[in-house]
């Protein structure tokens, strides 16, 4: 149950684009999310792990960036267990080059997240992304979302499970600050995480722009 009093709609958004011409204007609203500044106060009920995944380990998150864990579980299914926002079932990948950059991503059942990290000796740079493209056998789902945060619903839930294995994956993202594309392999690993992950996704309520922390 939740209560609000305020939460500005329409911030997320999920297309799926077969072609076709387009002019500036819809080109533009494609690629990059809008971003406004609204004042609210949202109350939403914590979620807690579904039924059947009792198999999996609980991962307790308990420290951020200025002290990161060593022990994150990359590419394998996990109850991550948050504090202040409850449970959620989901895998973390990451796909790097040691000592240049890195993208995470962190595929939960009703969420994902994306970041990119570069740097070198001399900057440090992090880039939120706004789209992700996702294929989908003949066609792709676009997601548009803010601050590297993403919804979920059972299209994209199925597009992932329905992922190949033994064969490379990619998804394509896009960041106001970065001025290309990011073509990012995901890990054969997390693949086969997503066909468990979103195995039971039509027993989960897509989430509210507001229960992702936009």
């Amino acid at each position: 149950m939740q209560t609000k009093i305020k939460l500005a709609v329409g911030l997320f958004a999920v297309a799926s684009i077969s072609g076709g011409a387009v002019n500036a204007q819809d080109s533009n609203s494609q690629v990059f999310c809008n971003r406004e500044n609204t004042i609210s106060i949202t109350e939403f009920t914590k979620p807690t792990a579904p039924n059947g995944y009792s198999d999996l380990q609980v991962y307790e998150i308990d420290s951020d960036f200025r002290n990161p864990k060593n022990d994150i579980p990359w590419s394998s299914s996990r109850i991550f267990n948050d504090p202040v926002t409850g449970k959620r079932v989901g895998v973390i990948d990451r796909n790097y080059i040691p000592n240049a950059s890195r993208i995470h991503t962190v595929w939960y059942q009703d969420a994902i997240l994306a970041e990119g990290i570069e740097f070198s000796p001399y900057f440090f740079r992090r880039y939120l992304f706004d789209v992700m493209m996702i294929s989908s056998g003949e066609k792709y789902i676009v997601l548009r979302g803010c601050n590297g945060r993403f919804p979920v619903n059972k299209r994209v839930a199925d597009a992932l499970s329905s992922q190949p294995l033994g064969k490379p994956v990619f998804i394509k993202l896009y960041a106001r600050e970065f001025s290309g594309a990011v073509f990012n392999q995901i890990g054969e690993d997390t693949v086969k995480e997503w066909k468990k992950i979103y195995a039971n996704w039509n027993k989960i309520a897509a989430p509210l722009s507001g229960e992702v922390g936009f």
